[in-house]
């Protein structure tokens, strides 16, 4: 009987023996790092206070979300899961600009923090977020057509500017720019002056002297590649007699739109990217600034190492630098499997939309990026979405409006 016993009572540590080993290996699979998120204040400016702050976190891995939500001493703490996040900041601080108390919208994003170990520390940078006038870009046809016999047709790009405002806006000297630096390829630039300037490419400004291209509230403009009758050269192709404005480019067109104005070329000569790997933005120039200054006063040059089969070549060349409070909207876009980073500021675009997959993609043509809508005013006009986020605010490969 004893022995019997003792038997059971060996059998039943083993078994809770195993369980304690079981409990222990999964235990591994939920380690947690106390995390203290440290507040900064922006560049060149000291926060007098943090009216509100919020922190949104995507675990990669698993697609789990938390939300913190700011308290007191410029810093957050929290356990969080062991795991690779991405963390978009939004909220509202206090701080003087010439004596005087102003309160300002803040942001950032940042992507791929490892979360790991007993405890660590992140900094969390606040970028002041960029301001609008209602001008947004709503929709860009980048990647083209294909013909009946499957040949690529890029002439019909185009790009659908739409006032978002509640009052009549001008286009007049209203600046259009692509990027310098593209999505897909990301290098060390020095200088580096992401946070305080957008740097470009390529500027086409609107023609006008003032009010010659009013926008009514709610509506929009058609900037083309080339304002013709595509049709008559691609069956699967649009009409696009009635666009407003034209990229022409002296040798390039064989035929010029008749109706709509050309855009005049300030910086270089636009080349619409059919893979979508630059960034695209609506900027105003301050009063008292003109285009020529433009150029005198914001050109810089910058360097950086291109690195190829493991070997390092010094390169150099120069771009323009935008002012991030001179642009009104801007939209990162990119390749879905090649995307590497966003060429704009966090506060300006925390996001990128897309309509290729890779290099190549096939099942491009013939799609577009377009803003999504909302709802309405109380004068029925639609309101597109803006969070200066180009994720959230566009949908990723859809018929363009102009072909239905």
């Amino acid at each position: 009987m004893k022995t019997r016993l003792l038997q059971l009572v060996t059998l039943l540590l083993v078994v809770l023996g195993l369980q304690a080993c079981s409990s222990d290996d999964n235990s591994q699979g939920n380690e947690q790092t106390l995390v203290t998120f440290l507040i900064n204040d922006p560049k060149d400016t000291k926060m007098e206070d943090i009216k509100e702050l919020t922190l949104q976190l995507i675990e990669l891995n698993s697609n789990a979300k938390t939300t913190l939500v700011y308290q007191a001493d410029k810093k957050i703490q929290k356990a969080l899961p062991t795991g690779t996040y991405d963390i978009s900041v939004e909220g509202v601080i206090t701080h003087l600009v010439n004596g005087v108390l102003e309160e300002s919208k803040v942001s950032n994003f940042i992507k791929g923090v490892i979360v790991s170990g007993r405890e660590m520390t992140q900094p969390i940078d606040l970028i002041f977020k960029g301001t609008s006038s209602g001008f947004v870009i709503e929709e860009i046809f980048f990647a083209g057509s294909k013909t009946p016999e499957g040949n690529q047709y890029t002439m019909d790009q185009y790009f659908k500017i739409t006032n978002n405002s509640d009052e009549v806006l001008y286009l007049d000297g209203l600046l259009f720019a692509q990027s310098k630096f593209m999505t897909n390829e990301k290098q060390d630039y020095t200088p580096n002056v992401m946070d305080e300037a957008f740097s470009v490419g390529v500027v086409l400004q609107f023609p006008g002297k003032g009010n010659e291209h009013p926008v009514e509230p709610g509506q929009s403009v058609i900037f083309a590649e080339n304002a013709i009758n595509h049709k008559e050269y691609n069956a699967n192709s649009i009409d696009l007699t009635n666009a407003d404005f034209q990229n022409y480019r002296e040798g390039v067109h064989d035929v010029v739109g008749l109706k709509a104005k050309n855009m005049i070329n300030i910086y270089d000569e636009l080349v619409i990217n059919i893979q979508g790997s630059y960034a695209y933005a609506l900027i105003q120039l301050p009063e008292g600034m003109t285009a020529d200054r433009l150029i005198v006063e914001n050109l810089y040059d910058f360097t950086y190492d291109f690195v190829f089969d493991g070997e390092r070549y010094p390169m150099d060349d120069s771009a323009l630098k935008i002012p991030n409070s001179w642009v009104m909207d801007v939209v990162n876009l990119g390749t879905a499997s090649e995307y590497l980073w966003n060429v704009t500021s966090p506060a300006l675009d925390m996001g990128y939309t897309y309509v290729t997959q890779h290099t190549g993609d096939e099942g491009r043509y013939g799609k577009a990026v377009r803003r999504f809508t909302i709802g309405q005013n109380n004068k029925g006009l639609n309101i597109l979405k803006d969070t200066n986020n180009s994720k959230v605010d566009f949908q990723p490969a859809v018929k363009p409006s102009l072909f239905k």
